[in-house]
């Protein structure tokens, strides 16, 4: 009686995560706020159930060989993916992946995810070692393959000025303030001027680390 409370609980679990993987797959996740807020809620709802079949029944499985560990991890990693896709929330994702790929380290798409996210950040190596990771799992998924050939091709040079979100005028202000009353200072021997400047250059440097994350 149990083991199939355990079941029933399980596959509740794994049926909320079908929809979750065809939004993601059809692309209509991406920027969409109010559609990943719902799924997020239901992979709360798959993880909730799948917890209980674990209370249940540590050992559940479903015919075809899903169980517990997979479960929770595909909830997990499924939240990542939203959170990166549909809330752009990249910290918070790559927490949610990482924390899947904890569980299970055989999911393709949770390690081409995080590659994705990487490269947004200008973190080229560690985008490359995901997307590798991603394609030695599903060596026949030609898109993992065009992601990584194009990352590959690219400078880190270049990923890092496209992870950059902020308004690149106020940056050019900023440091060229800094410039400005750094040469000031300088040629005067004024030390308003120079601490002015470093101020200046620190603030650009700190919007530029702020926008680069975010």
């Amino acid at each position: 009686m149990a083991n199939n409370e355990a079941i029933q609980a399980l596959k509740l679990g794994f049926s909320y995560q079908d929809d979750v993987l065809e939004q993601l797959d059809n692309g209509n996740v991406r920027g969409n706020y109010e559609l990943s807020s719902k799924l997020i809620r239901d992979l709360k709802s798959s993880l909730k159930n799948i917890e209980k079949a674990e209370s249940i029944d540590p050992k559940a499985e479903l015919d075809d060989g899903r169980g517990i560990i997979a479960g929770k991890a595909l909830s997990i990693g499924f939240m990542g993916c939203i959170e990166f896709e549909g809330h752009e929330e990249r910290e918070k994702a790559i927490k949610l992946l990482k924390e899947a790929l904890d569980l299970h380290d055989e999911i393709a798409l949770f390690h081409a995810e995080l590659g994705m996210i990487y490269a947004n950040q200008g973190k080229k190596q560690l985008a490359v070692d995901h997307l590798k990771q991603a394609i030695e799992l599903e060596p026949e998924n030609m898109e993992y393959r065009k992601r990584l050939d194009k990352l590959e091709d690219c400078s880190e040079s270049a990923l890092k000025t496209r992870a950059f979100k902020g308004n690149p005028i106020a940056l050019l202000v900023w440091f060229g303030l800094a410039i400005i009353l750094l040469i000031a200072g300088f040629n005067t021997s004024d030390p308003i001027g120079l601490i002015g400047g470093i101020i200046c250059g620190g603030i650009g440097f700190l919007y530029w680390k702020a926008k680069s994350k975010s």
